[in-house]
């Protein structure tokens, strides 16, 4: 005496297939972009786009013109400790926390 299981896919499979089209439309590189222009009171944004759904920013312990500035010679350095507080401010971060999830409830609907 022998029997079958048979488990249907099909419809699990197109449903997956799905999802995963819509997480390739989520704009990420624009979010990251709003959340440097917002939050992070950048006027010029450096957002770098890896792909459609993946971006980068570079972040500074201080802001770029400073670092300009202290590439001039100058007649006595002082020495910093590194290491004492974040780059990125915990407030900044959360944000940024806050935005992607945002743009999750809104972009994605299963």
């Amino acid at each position: 005496m022998g029997f079958e299981i048979l488990i249907e896919t099909m419809a699990i499979e197109d449903r997956i297939v799905k999802m995963m089209n819509t997480l390739q439309t989520v704009p990420v590189p624009a979010e990251l972009t709003a959340w440097q222009v917002d939050d992070m009171k950048r006027k010029h944004p450096n957002t770098e786009i890896l792909n459609p759904t993946a971006a980068i920013t570079r972040i500074w312990p201080r802001g770029r013109t400073q670092a300009q500035r202290s590439a001039l010679p100058q007649r006595r350095r002082t020495v910093r400790a590194a290491g004492k507080h974040p780059i990125l401010r915990p407030v900044l971060l959360n944000k940024l926390e806050v935005r992607m999830q945002e743009l999750l409830r809104r972009e994605v609907k299963w």
